[in-house]
């Protein structure tokens, strides 16, 4: 996961004070998942993207910005896995 959006999310987790297991609770995504994806070893999808962005009270998009970096691969392609 890119800095910025990594800083987004930890931002609104300390905002609410919430732990990964919080952010695993609000959101439904395995707390596995969330340390994995925190700890970079594995990819943040769309879908738990949108989760997360719900489990924050944010508009649905509201971190989309940051997560475009994401969804290209090391040639600075679309990756279509990761843009679906």
């Amino acid at each position: 996961m890119n800095v910025a959006l990594m800083h987004e999310i930890q931002k609104y987790m300390q905002l609410n004070k919430w732990n990964k297991t919080d952010l695993s609770k609000k959101s439904g995504i395995h707390i596995s998942d969330i340390s994995r994806i925190l700890n970079n070893k594995q990819p943040l999808s769309l879908q738990n993207l949108d989760a997360i962005t719900n489990a924050f009270g944010l508009s649905e998009g509201t971190l989309y910005t940051y997560y475009v970096e994401e969804c290209l691969n090391e040639g600075n392609r679309i990756d279509k896995r990761r843009s679906i």
